[in-house]
């Protein structure tokens, strides 16, 4: 981020629409728009009793602005950004000559600083200093609090979180702390998951109740205590790196990154729960995320077939996909329509968990190989693939009743498309 300036060459991206939302401010304060509908009746500034009355373009643009302000860093401080604009607006039309935006700049935008933000984790521990995505582990007790006013991390408390984070507003920048370790500790749920047999308790750690900046700001959140303790030794760090999931680190960059990133969310909310049936729904939620899609029709039946499909296409073999259409039709959908539910078998929620963890590596590995940025580009890749009718064959022959209609709607189409018209 750049120091604060007139000069528009200096200026990032994030500065220039800053500045262009408060000009639009300045401008629509100084022009009565006819038939702009009301949008807020206001107090005259000094004038107790006496009201103003503003067009709904004024609100918007105030509305517009602030928002500006919260996601521009020299601004995020502000604690009342809308007060000031609405000052800004006050002196806009009381003085229709001068430019009032930079001098809005000049007194409010401050220069980002960098600091090292230390977030508390729970129930996770390391040995030594390690370096995963972007963020460091350290052993809770190698690291002096620079905050002595919070209640004792406790025997809970496992290792600390160091990141880098710049910003203006101290509290903020903590929460984008938090958010980043909150990610980087998804992907290496997901992937000890995928590479180790661990029970589930030990992959409850989680982002603690304390965080602290190198100038002394901190906070401290009360947090429930249930879960089993983790040591993650620096040859299980290592192993996770080139997991799939890894890709996920950063903010999604493509359609494909951000259903995988909601997908990752669902199966992560499901190491949190100890209800079977809550954990299932998660992680069909998931698979939804990454295979699912609107349209009318079997969609059970697609959502099984383009995930034995997938599996199919990544790795050459895939499970049966019975279990997971009946659990989709027996349990997926009578929860979700407030029907009764068969009683779920702990060891079958057990292995959908696995299959879907395993969805979401082969989609991110399927889309990276194939170049492929949407999910509609995927998932029209895995219906439109050459072995698909290999797979429909299969299903004829072995996949039981509950496929006959599937089946036998994807032979029809399959004749007609190849006879001539």
């Amino acid at each position: 981020m750049t120091e604060v300036t007139t000069d528009d060459s200096l200026v990032t991206p994030s500065d220039r629409a800053t500045t262009k939302a408060l000009k639009r401010v300045q401008t629509v304060a100084r022009t009565r728009q006819a038939g702009d509908p009301h949008g807020m009746t206001r107090v005259v500034p000094g004038q107790r009793g006496n009201y103003v009355s503003f067009g709904r373009s004024v609100v918007e643009a105030v509305e517009a602005a602030a928002e500006l302000l919260a996601a521009d860093l020299r601004f995020e401080y502000l604690d009342a950004p809308r007060d000031e604009l609405w000052r800004l607006v006050d002196q806009s039309q009381l003085d229709r000559q001068a430019d009032h935006v930079n001098r809005f700049i000049d007194e409010h935008a401050q220069s980002p600083f960098i600091s090292v933000c230390r977030v508390e984790i729970d129930y996770l521990t390391v040995d030594q200093p390690v370096d995963i995505f972007g963020i460091q582990l350290t052993p809770a007790d190698a690291l002096p609090a620079v905050r002595r006013n919070v209640p004792g991390l406790g025997a809970h408390s496992g290792c600390m979180a160091e990141v880098e984070v710049s910003g203006t507003s101290p509290e903020r920048m903590m929460e984008r702390a938090r958010y980043r370790v909150q990610r980087v500790l998804r992907i290496l749920r997901v992937a000890f998951l995928g590479r180790y047999s661990f029970h589930i308790g030990q992959l409850r750690f989680r982002v603690g109740a304390v965080a602290e900046l190198d100038n002394g700001a901190g906070e401290w959140r009360a947090m429930d205590t249930r879960t089993g303790t983790l040591q993650a030794i620096r040859p299980l760090i290592d192993a996770v790196r080139e997991h799939p999931t890894a890709r996920l680190v950063d903010e999604p960059a493509s359609d494909i990154e951000r259903k995988a990133d909601v997908a990752l969310r669902w199966i992560d909310r499901a190491v949190f729960t100890d209800d079977p049936l809550v954990a299932l729904l998660y992680q069909f939620f998931a698979l939804e995320a990454l295979l699912g899609d609107k349209s009318s029709g079997l969609k059970g039946e697609q959502l099984a077939f383009r995930r034995a499909m997938l599996s199919h296409v990544v790795t050459g073999g895939f499970r049966h996909p019975e279990t997971a259409l009946w659990l989709y039709d027996e349990v997926r959908n009578n929860a979700v329509h407030g029907e009764n539910m068969p009683e779920v078998d702990s060891g079958a929620v057990k292995g959908f968990a696995s299959d879907v963890r395993a969805a979401l590596s082969e989609y991110l590995t399927f889309a990276q190989s194939e170049g492929l940025t949407r999910r509609s580009k995927l998932t029209r890749a895995l219906d439109q693939h050459s072995d698909r009718q290999q797979l429909v064959a299969w299903l004829s022959e072995s996949g039981g009743p509950r496929w006959e209609r599937f089946v036998a709607e994807q032979t029809t189409a399959s004749t007609a498309k190849a006879t001539p018209g």
